[in-house]
């Protein structure tokens, strides 16, 4: 298809001269003086990928000379736009934030399936393995309050399923700090030490929610991806609890977050 979108004024119909070889292929196209250079290279490359039957003679397949009708149609694709929030339109949001994740001063975000219907509302959501019961509650305050410009099919509104990113963050302008791991291998090889199961042997990695409170302790941790392994996934949920993290800061204050932690459990070493 040419550039500049779709296409109408073209020969949409023309006969292209072609030699059929004996064993089907086509060959020395010639082609009328109208075509374009953009049809030129789509039926050669039609041709090419097409096998036919070739003339017979007394029973014998021989080379001939045909005029193949060839019909070109504009394809005709729908103009899809995506929903979008629709900022002017939504209700005040800022009651929602959870008092107790105030006080706590928890930050995060989360992903959060939205299906949002014609009339811009949301329909339909599923929240995310793991969620910290604050966050729940702060997204089930903030749901009915959004409206969105609906998704659309050539400007004709649609139902749609969206990811959307719930952000909770303190009123401020200081800069994020994000929380990490803080504990020293000898720290992490005790606490595996500590919780791996005695008669086994396989290296893992469970991925695990992880609240981590303003001290650096982890005060809630939650599988969100299994390792297969049911004793392991809990031997790895025990080390977690047992390491120390650096808390998360705005600006120069400590903050309660959640972070995804892919924990890499290994049978440990003999002392």
């Amino acid at each position: 298809m040419p550039q500049g979108g779709r296409r109408t004024d073209f020969p949409a119909e023309m006969l292209v001269n072609v030699t059929i070889s004996a064993d089907g292929k086509a060959s020395n196209l010639q082609f009328p003086d109208d075509i374009e250079p953009w049809q030129q290279a789509t039926v050669a490359c039609i041709l090419d990928q097409v096998g036919f039957s070739p003339a017979m003679s007394d029973g014998v397949p021989v080379a001939s000379e045909v005029a193949a009708p060839l019909v070109f149609r504009s394809a005709e694709y729908p103009v899809i736009v995506p929903a979008s929030l629709d900022r002017q339109e939504s209700e005040d949001l800022s009651d929602c934030y959870s008092r107790a994740a105030r006080r706590a001063g928890a930050e995060g975000e989360v992903q959060i399936d939205l299906v949002v219907g014609t009339d811009g509302r949301v329909s339909h959501h599923e929240l995310p393995p793991g969620i910290e019961p604050w966050q729940r509650s702060t997204v089930e305050c903030l749901i009915p309050r959004l409206r969105f410009k609906p998704a659309t099919r050539d400007d004709v509104p649609f139902s749609s399923k969206v990811s959307f990113p719930f952000s909770f963050s303190l009123v401020g302008s200081a800069p994020l700090t994000l929380a990490r791991l803080a504990a020293s291998e000898t720290e992490l090889s005790d606490a595996i030490r500590r919780c791996y199961p005695a008669d086994r042997n396989e290296l893992v990695t469970p991925h695990y929610r992880v609240t981590v409170n303003v001290r650096g302790w982890p005060s809630q941790v939650v599988l969100v991806k299994t390792s297969g392994d049911k004793e392991l996934d809990k031997a790895g949920s025990c080390a977690i609890k047992l390491l120390r993290f650096e808390p998360a800061k705005r600006g120069e204050q400590p903050v309660m977050s959640t972070l995804l932690v892919p924990f890499e459990l290994r049978p440990p070493a003999a002392p």
